[in-house]
């Protein structure tokens, strides 16, 4: 199981910061809440510029122009028709991501004793000890014997940068102990995500097409398969 004691871990002076990373607790839940939401609908542009470039948007996007200006011989009404395929395409991305979050608060994190704490799991948040806020967090799921699944990464834009999201993993691998294995999905649209993870000595092993709510209705979500061996 996750055995790291709850000696809080505060930022070198390299870090120039006041965070301590400690064991979630259950007063922390609105907190991680608003912090895993904020860093989801962060990627919605992510997302949608990602799509807008998609061949079948590009190509759905011109046939529906062509029509508009054959049948109104209006060049206005042309690019309105293009802003508007442009428009419903962000609110799809905004959906999407926003019903995900809302079913990962429901089937998770708002069950994180019973779902990761208690199987023998852990929970991690960091705090910024100058005002009490959680300013990012991490889990590792139980998922079998020395096998972890990272989940739920987030740190707060204010403090991106700093390299928390390097200590968190750090901490969690700590937690998760040796000889074992720790893996994790994430999406396409996480470029800094996919970065961290791989400079961190996760391997890329898989490309997954995710289908799941709002996002069966864009061309293509795919979801990166990452492992690391703990040494």
């Amino acid at each position: 199981m996750c055995r790291g004691t709850d000696n809080q871990q505060k930022g070198s002076s390299d870090d120039n910061d006041d965070i301590t990373i400690r064991h979630y607790k259950n007063e922390d839940q609105d907190q991680v809440h608003e912090l895993f939401q904020a860093g989801m609908m962060s990627l919605v542009p992510n997302l949608f510029w990602k799509s807008v470039l998609s061949p079948v948007f590009v190509v759905v996007t011109a046939v529906a122009a062509m029509l508009v200006l054959h049948v109104s011989l209006s060049l206005l009404y042309t690019i309105l028709a293009i802003f508007g395929m442009m428009a419903i395409l962000y609110s799809i991305s905004y959906h999407a991501f926003y019903g995900y979050v809302q079913g990962s608060i429901k089937d998770d994190l708002s069950k994180i004793q019973e779902v990761y704490i208690q199987p023998g799991g852990c929970f991690l948040v960091a705090v910024d000890s100058k005002n009490g806020n959680i300013v990012g967090c991490v889990a590792g799921e139980k998922k079998g014997d020395h096998k972890y699944e990272l989940r739920r990464m987030s740190v707060s834009k204010q403090i991106q940068g700093r390299g928390l999201a390097k200590r968190l993993i750090r901490r969690l691998e700590q937690e998760c102990g040796k000889k074992g294995m720790l893996f994790l999905t994430t999406s396409y649209v996480q470029y800094a995500a996919i970065g961290l993870y791989k400079k961190h000595g996760f391997q890329l092993k898989k490309t997954i097409t995710y289908e799941e709510g709002m996002f069966r209705f864009l061309s293509t979500f795919e979801l990166y398969y990452f492992e690391k061996e703990l040494k």
